[in-house]
């Protein structure tokens, strides 16, 4: 039920007390709002995955970079080498 449904019960004020009426509302909100804090936890425990894999990644691509621009330079050796063994 909607809280636009459940308010629609209002004017039925005669055969639903209004106490019962403010109970329930303030239970809903109450739920609601602990299902909201459980979301705000878990994405902020999504936010901090995404954190460390970005973090990880960075690492990794810098790695392979580094990695890259070694392997131009021995292959840039070696052809160089080559070029000059062969003239």
């Amino acid at each position: 039920m909607t809280t636009t449904e459940f308010l629609a019960l209002l004017p039925l004020g005669d055969l639903i007390p209004p106490a019962l009426v403010i109970g329930v509302m303030i239970f809903l909100h109450q739920k609601t709002g602990e299902r909201l804090s459980v979301l705000e936890e878990r994405f902020s425990g999504v936010k901090d995955g995404i954190k460390e894999l970005k973090s990880d990644s960075d690492k990794r691509f810098t790695s392979l970079e580094t990695q890259i621009t070694e392997l131009r330079q021995v292959l840039w050796d070696f052809v160089s080498k080559k070029l000059t063994t062969t003239n």
